[in-house]
This record gives C-alpha cells, sequence and structure tokens, in this order.
C-alpha cells in the first residue's frame, strides 16, 4: 500500500519492514524513518476472528509458549527485533 501511494506513514522494526520489502521485490532503501518510535511494550498479542479454526489458534499458542520457554523470545527482546 505505501508503494502504491494508498498510505503515507507505515510503523514497524526495520528487521521487518526489509523482510517484507524483500519478499514483495520492494526496494526497502526507498523507505526512510521519519520518526523513531521506541518500544513501549514489548509483549506479543495475536488476535483471531471468533470464526478461527481452533486448530490453528491451539498451534499458535503452542508455539508461542515454545519459543517463551525456550528463551527465544527474551532473546528476540533483547536484540531489539520484536516491537
Amino acid at each position: 500500500m505505501l508503494f502504491l501511494n494508498r498510505v503515507d506513514v507505515i510503523t514497524g522494526s526495520k528487521n521487518t519492514l526489509e523482510a517484507r520489502a524483500k519478499k514483495l521485490n520492494l526496494d526497502f532503501s526507498l523507505l526512510k524513518v521519519i520518526i523513531p518510535i521506541t518500544p513501549v511494550n514489548l509483549d506479543l498479542y495475536f488476535a483471531f476472528s471468533l470464526n478461527s479454526d481452533v486448530h490453528i489458534v491451539r498451534k499458535y499458542t503452542e508455539a508461542y509458549e515454545k519459543i517463551i520457554k525456550n528463551g527465544t523470545l527474551a532473546k528476540l527482546k533483547k536484540n531489539g527485533d520484536v516491537q
């Protein structure tokens, strides 16, 4: 949407935006930081529709619990990769 001039501003971490641009074959170097936003809360949340498949919701929940227990989430937060 940004590259199609349908929005003026987006938020995200550098790593996330760079990965998304690469996946979409877009030139990340054309993006410019205008206001750095420091994370206020590094907790992650997932939202699902009430009609979401219970098995999919369970898989996300289990995967999230796994990265908490094995230290991956803490490592990502420490490195600033989670925003």
